[in-house]
C-alpha cells in the first residue's frame, strides 16, 4: 500500500511539473514570441548539458583516481605457501570448493 501511495505521489508531482512547464511555455511564447522562447530554451539546455558533462567528467576523474593501477599481481601479495589456484590467482591450501588447481589449457 505504501509503495502504491509513493508511486501515485510521484506521478502527481510529475504531472504537475509538466503542466507548469507547459503553462509557462505558452505564456512566454505569447509574451515574447516563439523564436525568442526557442532561443532561450536552447541556451538553457546548452547550460544544463555543460553542467552535466562537467559533473560526469569530475565523477569519472574521481573514480579513476581510486583505481588500483599497480602492476603487482594479487598472487605475489599474499602467502606463497600451498597450491596455486588458477581461479583466484592466489596460493591456498587446496580447500577452495570451486577452484581448480591445474592450468586450464
Amino acid at each position: 500500500m505504501d509503495i502504491l501511495f509513493g508511486n501515485l505521489a510521484l506521478l502527481t508531482i510529475a504531472v504537475m511539473a509538466v503542466a507548469v512547464f507547459f503553462m509557462y511555455t505558452i505564456s512566454a511564447i505569447r509574451r515574447d514570441g516563439a523564436v525568442i522562447y526557442v532561443d532561450w530554451l536552447i541556451q538553457k539546455l546548452k547550460w544544463i548539458g555543460t553542467a552535466l558533462a562537467s559533473f560526469s567528467g569530475a565523477l569519472v576523474g574521481l573514480l579513476a583516481t581510486s583505481d588500483d593501477t599497480s602492476d603487482e599481481d594479487d598472487a605475489t601479495k599474499g602467502d606463497l605457501t600451498g597450491i596455486y589456484n588458477f581461479r583466484t590467482r592466489k596460493y591456498d591450501n587446496g580447500t577452495d570448493p570451486y577452484g581448480w588447481y591445474e592450468e586450464d589449457l
